[in-house]
């Protein structure tokens, strides 16, 4: 199975400063504040920028739980970009392939900023176990997940 054709994305354009968008975003610790899933969570120590590491708390339903999170990409005022690693229950390795990487890119546009999200599987063996029924699912989940948090963060910015 082709996990990479299940992806997830919108944009959407903001009354803001990339800077501005870009900061919140890259704090992680705010994304409870705008994501429907997400509730937040903590930096693992004090390093930021690409190669931290980020424990995310999520909540879907009666289910609850915490992720390992590596920051990929951060390239102020443009991109950011993390990594799903592994349930933060698991002791990390050098070794941490990722799940699914989850990208921000911040372009000025006339009045504002446009923010695009986009959700993208990796290829990760425990993907393949899954089977197409449920990658569709949660490709679904995403979608609408993203467009709720740009929605939101929008709001956030906007108010």
């Amino acid at each position: 199975m082709d996990v990479s054709t299940f992806r997830a994305s919108a944009s959407i354009t903001i009354s803001a400063p990339a800077e501005e968008l870009y900061r919140f975003i890259a704090d992680m610790t705010r994304i409870g504040e705008i994501s429907p899933e997400c509730t937040g969570g903590a930096w693992e120590n004090e390093a930021r920028g690409e190669g931290a590491i980020f424990i995310g708390s999520n909540t879907a339903g009666d289910r609850t739980w915490q992720r390992r999170i590596r920051v990929a990409v951060a390239s102020p005022p443009r991109e950011f970009a993390f990594e799903n690693l592994s349930d933060a229950a698991v002791a990390a390795s050098k070794d941490d392939k990722p799940l699914a990487r989850w990208l921000y890119t911040f372009t000025p546009d006339e009045g504002g900023t446009t923010v695009e999200e986009t959700s993208e599987f990796l290829d990760h063996p425990l993907l393949e176990t899954l089977g197409e029924e449920r990658m569709r699912s949660r490709q679904a989940t995403n979608q609408s997940g993203i467009e709720q948090t740009l929605a939101s963060l929008k709001v956030l910015f906007e108010s």
